[in-house]
């Protein structure tokens, strides 16, 4: 586990400025692929006791992908329609992570021999993860496309967005002629879909943000060296279509950037401590079978994805705020039952497993949403050309807190009632900090 970490943390900050500075999500996905591939393969073979933590690193190295597959998404969709996307991931995201401790059962049977190594349950496990990402990656070469590395792609959603709420913002047509262009200023309203989207002549908008967005790809690419872009809002802007990302650097000096993943640390650190804290008093302590245990996982996923199922309702960065707050104070309450659980305050038996669900279900329901609500309102903070590096960024921030909190479980255990404390009051005071703040969060990007 610890080789899966460490390899995860390292390559979700590469992978994710890679992404930023040249948008080649599907030769990126197809070495990711490759490199999952070979790190089960090597898994499979015994020959020496560090082969499997070698397959494990490079398994890890593979989970680089996410901050390259979210960032795009971010790119490609407006702000509600990614809330409710990246909920759908997390949906599928519990229920994946539900299923594998138990998937070794369903190769209870498996016992045979492949180039003379033995294949059983254990390790037939991740052949079969193989073949699933052989499959993946013959899926990506044929339909994976780099569609942000075109340099018109956006513009349809963002004046779909614009027209579609009414917006009365004032937009600026430039238009190419020979070597020159010339700027008209005219509101949304007198601009139909039309005249943007079936015009023969070469347009593009120039955004709030002085930002030029083309039409059509092969005009913006033969005439953009000749254009001038003329002031808008009597503010001369030069025009960069392919600005660089913000450095790493740049992007945590941003408070709004920081508070996301410092919250996103925390709640990992706390639900792999609970994770591990619950099977502990479940089994060891209250002698419960993992027949048991498992059914109880069971339960709990189901009622974790109508609960998300429910939560795609709430798809603006302003809920995802909100929300997030609420995951952080869940998780406070989580350490507070789980407390008098691990010191066997709680005596009588059914009280006892009311408890024990309840951990369960609100160490899923509310760490798990979490990173998406996190996706969104970094999504709203960054700019579309460094959304890759800021998710890689949460990611490395997610998989340390894991490694912390379950190679620290079982220390922190034998001090529970200082360290459960503490953590805590961390969650309540950073979900008060959260509160206070909310308001100039809101008002400093109400316009996006």
């Amino acid at each position: 586990m610890g080789a899966l970490f460490l390899s995860a943390t390292l390559s979700s900050i590469v992978i994710g400025r890679y992404m930023d500075h040249y948008r080649n999500l599907r030769s990126t996905a197809l070495a990711m692929a490759w490199f999952n591939i070979a790190g089960n393969l090597i898994y499979l073979i015994p020959v020496l006791n560090w082969f499997p933590i070698f397959g494990r690193f490079l398994c890890g190295i593979a989970d680089g992908i996410k901050p390259a597959y979210q960032g795009e998404l971010t790119r490609t969709y407006p702000s509600k329609e990614l809330s409710v996307l990246v909920t759908k991931i997390q949906t599928l995201t519990i229920i994946c992570h539900a299923l594998a401790p138990v998937s070794p059962i369903i190769f209870k049977w498996v016992n045979f021999k492949l180039f003379g190594h033995e294949i059983n349950q254990y390790n037939c496990v991740a052949l079969f993860l193989a073949g699933c990402t052989l499959t993946y990656g013959v899926a990506a070469y044929f339909l994976l496309t780099d569609l942000t590395k075109n340099p018109g792609y956006h513009v349809y959603l963002k004046v779909n967005q614009e027209l579609s709420v009414g917006s009365r913002k004032s937009v600026s047509i430039c238009q190419f002629s020979g070597d020159n262009m010339k700027n008209t200023d005219i509101s949304n309203e007198e601009v139909s879909k039309e005249s943007l989207y079936s015009s023969n002549k070469p347009e593009a908008i120039a955004k709030k943000d002085h930002s030029l967005y083309p039409f059509t790809e092969s005009e913006i690419i033969g005439k953009y060296d000749q254009a001038e872009l003329l002031p808008v809002a009597n503010k001369p802007e030069i025009v960069d279509l392919n600005p660089k990302p913000l450095t790493l650097t740049e992007l945590l000096k941003n408070v709004d950037v920081l508070v996301p993943l410092y919250v996103i640390f925390l709640i990992n650190i706390v639900y792999a401590q609970s994770e591990l804290v619950i099977n502990i008093v479940a089994v060891n302590l209250f002698h419960w079978s993992i027949q048991h245990l498992s059914i109880l996982t069971i339960t709990v996923v189901i009622i974790a994805v109508l609960t998300l199922k429910y939560i795609e309702r709430f798809n603006t960065y302003i809920d995802a705020y909100y929300m997030l707050v609420l995951c952080t104070t869940g998780n406070a309450l989580n350490l507070t039952i789980i407390l008098p659980l691990a010191k066997e305050c709680i005596g009588n038996d059914a009280l006892r497993n009311v408890a024990i669900f309840m951990t369960q279900c609100f160490n899923i329901l509310f760490s798990y949403p979490a990173t998406a609500f996190t996706t969104v309102i970094l999504s709203v903070v960054v700019d579309h050309h460094s959304r890759c590096s800021v998710l890689g960024l949460r990611q490395m921030a997610m998989k340390l807190a894991c490694f912390f909190g379950y190679f620290s479980a079982a220390f922190l255990f034998i001090v529970i009632d200082k360290a459960y404390i503490i953590l805590t009051l961390f969650c309540l005071s950073t979900s008060l900090v959260m509160l206070i703040r909310s308001l100039s969060f809101i008002l400093k990007y109400k316009e996006l």
